[in-house]
């Protein structure tokens, strides 16, 4: 499964959803401009569990 879709300004790939790994988590692959940042999650109910790497 992939799916493109743009946030932040940034073209993001969708590689494998919920419906792919039973549930347990997205990967997402993108690149950003050095110095991007998200904007901070509002709640302590979502967990944020993410990894991310650069080369």
């Amino acid at each position: 499964m992939t799916q493109s879709l743009w946030l932040f300004g940034t073209s993001l790939n969708i590689v494998a959803n919920h419906t792919t790994t039973g549930g347990q988590y997205d990967l997402i692959e993108g690149y950003f401009l050095p110095g991007t940042q998200t904007p901070p999650i509002s709640t302590r109910a979502i967990a944020n569990n993410s990894t991310c790497s650069s080369d």
